[in-house]
């Protein structure tokens, strides 16, 4: 049930349809190594360009969570716990009170359902509202039209273009710079 799911994980945030908790060693199962080594999963992502055995990714969600300025949230289903992607908040920089996002749906039967859109929502309160964080960024290649779209849902604006800054598909690709202030976060009454 919704409730035992919430007690067993403690979740971070919840939404209508899932809730963030930590990731752990024990999420690093046979369905997480195939979405790291999937090509159609991991399309926009650094780590695209490597292999990823188990016990690499056990070492990842080690290091993850042995690392003082970051958050690593598994993005998971309140009707089932379904471990579907996940979610980070990094690179926090305490003096200037801002911090980096990025996220993964691996679960690709779940694409298309708003779940970035939900875990964004969650990672944007948890930054700006739990942390009390006064800017948050991420980063998109431009063809990645539906993270983009995720990101614009939640009021993250497009700060940025930067010209053939990464390669995709083995050609010079643009990349957005994207941002929320709590300023405007507050303001916009979420």
């Amino acid at each position: 049930s919704e409730i035992s799911v919430s007690l067993k994980y403690k979740p971070i945030e919840e939404s209508d349809s899932l809730f963030l908790r930590g990731v752990t060693v024990d999420d690093v199962t046979e369905d997480y190594v195939a979405w790291m080594n999937d090509p159609e999963i991991t399309r926009f992502l650094e780590s695209r360009a490597r292999v990823f055995s188990y016990c690499d990714l056990v070492s990842f969600v080690e290091e993850m969570n042995s690392t003082a300025d970051i958050h690593f949230f598994a993005i998971c289903l309140k009707s089932d716990g379904t471990h579907i992607g996940n979610i980070r908040l990094r690179h926090i920089d305490w003096f200037h009170r801002r911090g980096d996002v990025g996220i993964l749906i691996g679960e690709k039967s779940v694409w298309g359902k708003g779940y970035a859109t939900e875990a964004i929502k969650m990672i944007t309160h948890f930054g700006l509202v739990q942390l009390g964080l006064n800017k948050l960024t991420a980063g998109c290649y431009a063809d990645n039209k539906a993270s983009l779209k995720a990101f614009d849902k939640n009021g993250w604006q497009q700060e940025g273009l930067l010209k053939n800054n990464v390669v995709l598909d083995g050609k010079p690709h643009d990349w957005f710079c994207l941002g929320i202030c709590a300023e405007d976060y507050f303001l916009d009454g979420s």
